[in-house]
C-alpha cells in the first residue's frame, strides 16, 4: 500500500512522524523519496526531475510518506498542490489528511510562522479575499507572507481529494492519540497497535508553540532587529552577529569557533524561548480578538466536530 500523508500541518503531524509512523511502516519517509520532494513543493515546474521522482516513488511497492507541506500552507496553493499530488502520487495512494479545530489551528499556526522568524501581525497575516487580492503582488511566491482565510473551507478541502484519490482518511487532531486509524492502513493486530498509544499520549510535546510571554518578547526582539535594519532568525546568535555586522561595518567582533560563538550557537533565542513556554506559570497565547478568520470558520468548526463525534472518530472516502 502506498499512503501519503499530506497535512495539515500544526494536527500532531511531528508527533506521529517521530513517535508512529516509523514503528508501523517499514518504507517510511524514505531518504531518496524525501530528497526529491521539493520538487513538489518548486515554484518553478522541472519536467524531468518531476519524472524521476514519479519513478522512484512508483518503484515501491508499500512506502509511506508524510509531509504537511504537501497540501499547501495556503489555501491558495490547495488547488495546484493538489494536481501535482495526483501527478506524482497516482489516484490509487492512499491520501491521509489531519484536521483541528480552526481557531485553536489558526492560533498554533500563527504561533509557528512567528517561531520561524516571521515579523508580522495576526490581523495583517489572516486576510479576507478582498485584502488577500489587493496584496497578492507584494507576496513573495513559496513565502509565508499572508494566507487567503476566506479559501480555508475544510469541507471544499476533503471533496477535492475524495473526488482525485480512491481512498482519502480524515482524522481530527482530537483522536489521533487513540491511532484507530492506523487499522485502515497497516494489518497490524490490536495489541501492537496498543503498544503504541501509551507513548503517544504521554509523549513530550515535541513541536511545542511559544507561549505568551515568549510571542511578545519575539515580538519585541524583531522591532529591535528590524530598528537596526537586521531580518529576524530564530537563531539568536544569528541575530547578533548580524546585528554586530551592522553597527560595526561588517566586521564581527565575535570570531568563528571561538567560545563566545560557541556559546551562542548552544543558546539561541528558540532555546531561550522554549524554556519560558514549559514553564509550570505559562499563559496559553491568544490570537488578538480582531483577528479574522474567514467566512467558513462556523463550518468548518462543525465538520471537525462531527468526525470527532463518529463512531469510529475518523472518515473514510472511498
Amino acid at each position: 500500500m502506498k499512503v501519503v500523508h499530506i497535512g495539515l500541518g500544526k494536527t500532531g503531524t511531528t508527533s506521529l512522524q517521530k513517535s508512529v509512523f516509523p514503528r508501523i511502516f517499514d518504507n517510511y519517509n524514505k531518504k531518496e523519496l524525501l530528497e526529491s520532494l521539493d520538487i513538489l513543493l518548486a515554484q518553478s515546474f522541472d519536467l524531468v526531475k518531476y519524472n524521476i521522482f514519479k519513478d522512484k516513488f512508483s518503484s515501491y511497492k508499500d512506502v509511506f510518506i508524510s509531509a504537511e507541506s504537501l497540501v499547501g500552507w495556503d489555501p491558495e496553493q490547495w488547488s495546484e498542490m493538489l494536481n501535482r499530488n495526483l501527478a506524482a502520487f497516482g489516484k490509487d495512494a492512499v491520501i491521509l489528511i489531519t484536521i483541528r479545530d480552526p481557531l485553536s489551528y489558526f492560533r498554533s499556526y500563527f504561533q509557528q510562522i512567528v517561531k520561524s522568524g516571521y515579523m508580522t501581525n495576526a490581523e495583517d497575516y489572516f486576510l479576507s479575499e478582498y485584502k488577500y487580492r489587493s496584496v497578492k503582488k507584494s507576496i513573495r511566491p513559496g513565502m509565508s507572507d499572508a494566507i487567503n482565510v476566506d479559501k480555508f473551507d475544510l469541507e471544499l478541502l476533503i471533496k477535492m481529494y475524495s473526488d482525485a484519490f480512491n481512498k482519502v482518511i480524515v482524522v481530527p487532531l482530537n483522536n489521533i492519540s487513540s491511532l484507530n486509524f492506523l487499522e485502515e492502513l497497516c494489518n497490524k493486530d490490536d495489541n501492537k497497535l496498543n503498544k503504541l498509544t501509551p507513548p503517544l499520549q504521554k509523549r513530550k510535546n515535541l513541536n511545542l508553540s511559544y507561549s505568551s510571554v515568549a510571542m511578545r518578547l519575539t515580538n519585541y526582539k524583531g522591532r529591535v532587529l528590524e530598528f537596526f535594519g537586521c531580518k529576524q532568525n530564530v537563531l539568536f546568535f544569528y541575530d547578533i552577529k548580524y546585528t554586530l555586522n551592522v553597527l560595526y561595518k561588517g566586521q564581527t567582533p565575535i570570531k568563528k569557533n571561538s567560545i563566545k560563538s560557541m556559546f551562542f550557537k548552544k543558546i539561541n533565542w528558540h532555546y531561550l524561548m522554549i524554556l519560558i513556554s514549559r514553564s509550570p506559570f505559562r499563559s496559553n497565547y491568544k490570537l488578538p480578538c480582531n483577528t479574522y478568520l474567514g467566512k467558513n470558520l462556523s463550518k468548518n468548526k462543525e465538520l471537525v466536530r462531527q468526525i470527532e463525534n463518529s463512531n469510529s472518530g475518523f472518515v473514510v472516502y472511498e
